[in-house]
């Protein structure tokens, strides 16, 4: 498992996640590689729940469609301080230039129970992307092209793989 997109520094500003307040970065595949999970800089207030975080595609920029891969984290367990936590994938092929997002969502946490998560809204420098916010449960997506929020994308090298080709998406369909 090697480390393929992400923005890692320059934290300085966090966002929170609760019921229809979903949270993303979107990012570009620098190669075609498959991704086996995700990081993110996050930490919980009070008990948020679960924390599902997936990847889908994008349309202009935005996430779109069903989720391509996707874990829950009980965010209960998360620190209360800023912490890397990893979403495990069922195994995905990504497709070189292709934009795609990480899509967080705790739906049962509240404005007193949430999951945190970190933002560089100062100085941003991942041009490969940019965080994403939905406050309708995902049924329409804004882009902030001033922000990036804290990523790491795992997975592994696909020697010779044609460029649409990709490994079937885990079973979950939540949105």
């Amino acid at each position: 498992m090697a480390l393929f997109e992400n923005y890692n520094t320059g934290n300085d500003d966090t966002g929170g996640i609760y019921l229809d307040f979903w949270r993303g970065q979107t990012f570009t595949a620098a190669s075609t590689h498959s991704v086996t999970s995700v990081k993110v800089l996050i930490k919980r207030t009070g008990s948020p729940g679960l924390l599902t975080v997936s990847l889908k595609a994008t349309s202009a920029g935005l996430p779109t469609g069903a989720d391509l891969a996707v874990d829950t984290i009980n965010a209960d367990l998360i620190a209360t301080t800023l912490e890397w936590k990893e979403a495990i994938f069922t195994e995905y092929n990504l497709v070189n230039g292709t934009k795609y997002a990480i899509v967080m969502r705790a739906l049962t946490g509240d404005a007193s129970n949430f999951v945190s998560y970190a933002i560089d809204a100062s100085s941003p420098s991942y041009t490969g992307g940019a965080r994403v916010y939905s406050d309708n449960a995902g049924s329409s997506w804004t882009e902030v092209a001033a922000d990036d929020i804290m990523f790491e994308v795992y997975g592994n090298a696909i020697l010779g793989a044609s460029p649409s080709s990709s490994l079937s998406p885990s079973a979950s369909t939540s949105p």
